[in-house]
């Protein structure tokens, strides 16, 4: 596989949510292709207990202004959001948030980069039906021509 494209963007969850699965990772049972996104599960407490993912807070990973929002059509990923992102060289990029419990946004609302956008939840199904575990499928690729870029995370200032 060709080594995919990466981009500097700020972590989406608060620290601590490890990363589940990997941008650019191959697993037959679960993608027909590549993974084209970043997926962040349940964190654990101090204690080692699990902490839920269902209900963290989802921040954007980016300035930009809100292009899509609402279910998936497909079913898969479930409640979503894209936010567009104008770089300062023109390149235009979009940060897709999937399997989302809540927004906080309204399409075209302009978003700054930390801001809460949205709680995780587990909506949507797996290709062979069953429920998503609870937890974000973050993605980032160019617009319009939609190639994937691999994220890598910046702590929040």
């Amino acid at each position: 596989m060709k080594e995919l494209d990466t981009i500097d963007v700020t972590l989406p969850v608060d620290p601590g949510h490890p990363i589940t699965a990997k941008c650019g990772q191959i697993n037959k049972a679960y993608w027909t292709t590549f993974h084209k996104g970043t997926d962040f599960g349940a964190k654990r407490g101090k204690k080692g207990n699990i902490i839920p993912m269902d209900g963290s807070p989802i921040y954007s990973a980016t300035p930009g202004i809100v292009q899509i929002l609402g279910n998936d059509p497909a079913g898969l990923l479930g409640l979503r959001a894209w936010i567009l992102w104008k770089m300062p060289n023109g390149q235009q990029i979009r940060c897709g948030y999937f399997h989302l419990s809540k927004t906080m946004l309204n399409l075209n609302q302009i978003i700054t980069e930390g801001q809460l956008i949205a709680l995780s939840g587990h909506s949507g199904t797996r290709r062979d039906g069953t429920p998503n575990p609870s937890h974000l499928h973050f993605q980032v690729e160019t617009w319009p021509d939609r190639l994937v870029l691999c994220p890598r995370f910046k702590t929040k200032a």
